[in-house]
């Protein structure tokens, strides 16, 4: 009997340490299942904010201007700056403006109140902004940019809506803004303004320059030399003196370079300031 009760006893321990031993082999199986669910978890979480806090390659972020010192301005589509260091000529990309000393042009119209207007916009000014295209320079090394006032005003776009430029030297890769610069030289087109307001001196979609030889059609003739003559449909003289009825009831005329000639719209056009003044007409104050 006891025999039979010793037996017994030894098949429960056993039993009982047997159970022992799977539920604790159980237990750290499970554990370690679970450990590596957490850490492949926390990995892919990881991993997650990881590349949500990547910022993009610089060539695929928004373009920014640069702001540059001005030294000062060589013509209508021309500045000269400091870059590096070194005084650099920056040429205005995809506008044109006439000549104001060209070695072979010379002085072409409305050269001079191109250039007088963009002193205008950046009076007062020590810098300004300059954003890049594709290519960056042209073939006599200036730096081909789009030019903006510390503002963010357009240099080419005012240009253009004045009638001061036309939209020219067109060539890829640098056309970012060539289609909205065309709907502005169109509507300056439509206005009669600035180079616009002389037949034929001004073409757009090519790249002729400015056909000063309008001018000289429109010179007086020998004996004419003081006349006067009538203003087109829109008040402009074709580049001669405009006389003009003030406010206040007085003749005014206003030469070429005046600061007003361009915004003034004539009753009477003369040859010559001789010819205005027999006509009654005074010379403007500006």
């Amino acid at each position: 009997m006891r025999k039979i009760l010793y037996s017994i006893c030894i098949i429960i321990v056993f039993l009982i340490s047997g159970c022992g031993v799977v539920d604790l082999d159980q237990t750290e199986t499970g554990d370690e299942q679970r450990q590596e669910q957490q850490d492949t978890q926390g990995a892919q979480n990881n991993q997650g904010t990881v590349d949500s806090s990547i910022e993009s390659p610089i060539d695929e972020q928004v373009e920014h201007k640069i702001e540059v010192p001005i030294l000062y301005v060589i013509d209508g589509d021309t500045v000269k700056i400091k870059w590096n260091g070194q005084e650099e000529s920056v040429r205005f990309l995809l506008v044109d403006t006439p000549e104001t000393s060209h070695p072979q042009l010379g002085k072409q119209p409305f050269g001079e109140e191109a250039k007088a207007y963009v002193e205008e916009l950046l009076a007062g000014s020590k810098t300004i902004l300059i954003e890049k295209d594709v290519s960056e320079r042209d073939k006599y090394g200036r730096l081909l940019m789009y030019v903006y006032t510390t503002e963010g005003k357009s240099i080419q776009e005012s240009l253009l809506e004045e009638g001061l430029a036309r939209v020219a030297y067109v060539y890829a890769p640098n056309t970012k803004y060539v289609d909205k610069y065309r709907e502005i030289e169109l509507e300056a087109k439509n206005r009669g303004v600035g180079i616009w307001s002389v037949d034929g001196y001004a073409h757009i979609g090519h790249d002729h320059g400015y056909h000063t030889e309008v001018f000289e059609e429109d010179k007086p003739k020998n004996g004419e030399e003081n006349s006067s003559f009538e203003p087109d449909q829109n008040g402009q003289c074709s580049g001669h003196i405009k006389g003009n009825d003030s406010s206040s009831g007085d003749k005014i005329y206003h030469i070429p370079e005046g600061n007003y000639y361009n915004v003034t719209k004539a009753e009477m056009c003369f040859t010559s300031e001789k010819a205005a003044q027999e006509a009654g007409f005074r010379p403007s104050k500006s």
